[in-house]
């Protein structure tokens, strides 16, 4: 079994920009330095290596499906807000956010996952289930310091677009393109451009 910090976790789950863009730390996990943000939390999971493997080289079909065939009762009362929340992030990455909904009530009681990814993951579940407005506050908490925002803003301009608020979709795609490279978010914002003008859509 892996214990794993749950900010580790999320760094493994985000990308390598994570450190960069927070003051850094270091830890062990497993038998790997990370860097990891600028707050520690205890040990909050307790994770099979293969679970672990899955999540740290974003197999998220395979590790949703170890984490959804987890027993509630193999997992210990104080990590089960925590496993919920995780189990949700590989489903959602896993084009299954639909799945993730049954997972909602018990993520409420994660006790060491940043708001924000919160918001960012409550957003794409309400997006999945058709909640379009609700998916768009929840992105809009998502702080421009987070490195959770750029996803936000792709999800948020997509959103936008679904409710047929389209020139202000592309208005948020141009925002992320615009800044210096290499920034995350950037590749999808050219690619939504690229398509706008190529379609000659207004």
């Amino acid at each position: 079994m892996t214990h794993l910090l749950f900010i580790a976790l999320i760094g493994e789950l985000l990308a390598p920009a994570v450190a960069a863009e927070s003051a850094q730390a270091t830890l062990l996990v497993g038998e790997a330095t990370v860097l990891v943000g600028d707050t520690l939390s205890q040990p909050a999971l307790t994770l099979t290596d293969s679970v672990s493997q899955h999540l740290r080289y974003r197999h998220w079909g395979d590790a949703a499906k170890e984490l959804t065939a987890t027993p509630l009762d193999d997992i210990p009362a104080p990590q089960r807000g925590d496993h919920a929340f995780v189990t949700a992030w590989a489903l959602v990455h896993a084009d299954r956010a639909k799945d993730a909904t049954a997972l909602l009530t018990r993520m409420e009681t994660a006790s060491t996952a940043p708001d924000a990814y919160v918001a960012l993951l409550r957003g794409e579940i309400a997006r999945a289930e058709g909640d379009l407005t609700a998916a768009l506050g929840y992105m809009a908490s998502v702080p421009p310091t987070c490195s959770a925002w750029p996803r936000a803003q792709v999800q948020s301009a997509e959103v936008l677009r679904e409710l047929g608020r389209t020139k202000e979709g592309y208005e948020v795609y141009g925002a992320l393109a615009a800044r210096p490279d290499p920034a995350t978010g950037s590749p999808e914002a050219l690619l939504a451009l690229a398509k706008r003008h190529g379609s000659g859509s207004a």
